[in-house]
């Protein structure tokens, strides 16, 4: 994969929207005002002229009663700043990004000043939100987004992961417009992905799915804000990229200052999934073949949730026939069988073949057996 330096330049995406969001906690909340101050010099350090925000939280907060005192901040960073209101969730933001009228728009970034974008003390977050907000709008992940034709990357953040879900750890991103347009509606993003969960949980019963991965998992799977963490790389057509530096756990930026030099541009994810799981408790879902064709945190979830909310799959350049177990095999599969390949896959009666029988041959058999 592509790496390329990550350095101080000035870059110039077409628009910012910024969900600033006040904690209910009183020892959360003193915070804000540094916080957004913080993030709005990051953007204008990018040279981003255009910043649309929306409020989020207690009325009475001095950021949110009266919001001169967010467009005094702007004006000392020479950004032009535009209310977009008040809103409940991020949900509401994120339809203002798909709903932009603005159809000759290049790029789109997304970020946030949550307190807490992780369950560590709050003081500790400064600098990993620091960092966030910089590779979100990065010379590197502009760069790489402007270049036509889009087959390197249309989505970038500091940090793609495929644990639980396709996401951007943090979620701030910078994407480009032609696939955020691609996307279902963020207002009916949650309700859609519920409907192909609970689909799940009925073909978990059967014995169909299996979430051996993360067991404990259905609280993520049934939470709002932690669907909408997911929307940006829902879509089949994703081709993520980001600059965290391969082999860092995201808990490590709690710990360990980085620096904008020790980040690098290169195509994601950096792992697959296999790396990520051959030392962990639950590597055993890796030996058993039984296990791995009906996990939904490997390839037949996301070819569940891709059917569920688009109707449609990914096509063959894409990188998830590479970073997932059986990927080869389930590319195969989707060519044969297209959106009915995981029914037809996990209805066939499991006998065993020898080991190193081609993926090909296995689909070609009358019935398709695996060891």
């Amino acid at each position: 994969m592509a790496e390329m330096s990550f350095g101080v330049r000035k870059t110039a995406a077409d628009a910012v929207f910024y969900d600033i969001v006040v904690s209910e906690a009183t020892e959360e909340n003193i915070y804000a005002s540094r916080i957004v101050a913080e993030q709005l010099e990051q953007i204008a350090l990018s040279t981003v002229q255009v910043v649309y925000y929306n409020t989020q939280g207690p009325m009475e907060h001095e950021l949110i009663a009266n919001t001169s005192m967010i467009q005094a901040i702007c004006e000392r960073f020479d950004l032009r700043c535009y209310s977009k209101g008040h809103v409940t969730s991020k949900a509401a933001t994120l339809q203002q990004i798909l709903d932009d009228e603005d159809h000759t728009a290049q790029i789109v970034s997304y970020i946030h000043s949550n307190p807490r974008v992780t369950n560590s003390e709050l003081p500790v977050n400064r600098g990993l939100r620091n960092i966030l907000t910089k590779s979100a709008l990065s010379q590197e992940c502009m760069s790489a987004l402007q270049q036509q034709p889009y087959d390197q990357c249309n989505v970038c953040g500091l940090q793609f992961a495929t644990d639980h879900a396709l996401h951007f750890k943090g979620d701030m991103w910078t994407a480009t417009c032609a696939y955020v347009r691609k996307l279902i509606s963020p207002n009916e993003f949650h309700e859609s992905l519920q409907r192909v969960v609970k689909d799940v949980l009925v073909k978990r019963l059967r014995g169909d799915v299996k979430t051996n991965l993360y067991p404990e998992d259905r609280v993520k799977l049934e939470n709002e804000a932690s669907t909408m963490e997911q929307w940006i790389g829902s879509h089949p057509d994703l081709m993520p990229c980001d600059l965290g530096p391969s082999g860092v756990e995201f808990s490590n930026y709690l710990r360990v200052t980085y620096q904008t030099e020790d980040l690098v541009w290169r195509q994601a994810p950096r792992q697959s999934a296999h790396d990520m799981l051959s030392g962990s408790p639950n590597k055993m879902v890796l030996e058993r073949t039984e296990y791995r064709l009906r996990e939904f945190y490997f390839l037949p979830g996301h070819l569940l949730k891709w059917r569920g909310l688009y109707s449609a799959l990914p096509g063959p350049d894409s990188f998830v026939w590479d970073v997932f177990p059986d990927g080869a095999f389930w590319y195969l599969a989707v060519q044969k069988y297209g959106l009915s390949a995981f029914e037809i896959v996990v209805s066939a009666r499991f006998i065993t073949i020898p080991k190193h029988t081609s993926d090909q041959a296995i689909l070609n058999a009358p019935i398709i057996d695996y060891e």
